[in-house]
């Protein structure tokens, strides 16, 4: 299985969407080490999970991006990065406007 987390809503702000981000995936990475995991997140996300150690899973990869979290240009862009990202089984989203053209579950 190959799990697409999308944690570009992760800032530094401490809100519950970055928080429940922030963690959630912290124990996946930590916990899990055979589901594939393609985490999408915003640059400030990505130094903070340098510090943690988090960066060098060997079941992981991270795809630093710029397409915005809960934006219009997002209903093109993340489906267009998500078939670049063959053979997704899941892709979490953690808001209620998941781009309508993305087809994994």
């Amino acid at each position: 299985m190959r799990i697409v987390f999308d944690a570009r809503g992760v800032q530094e702000r401490s809100d519950g969407l970055s928080n429940y981000a922030r963690h959630l995936l912290a124990h996946l990475l930590r916990l899990d080490e055979t589901t594939g995991y393609v985490v999408l997140l915003g640059p400030t996300f990505h130094e903070e999970l340098r510090r943690q150690g988090l960066l060098e899973r060997p079941n992981t990869r991270f795809v630093v991006t710029q397409v915005p979290f809960m934006g219009l240009s997002q209903q093109l862009r993340i489906p267009w990065l998500m078939r670049r990202l063959h053979g997704s089984s899941l892709y979490h989203y953690l808001h209620f406007d998941m781009p309508i053209a993305a087809h994994a579950r």
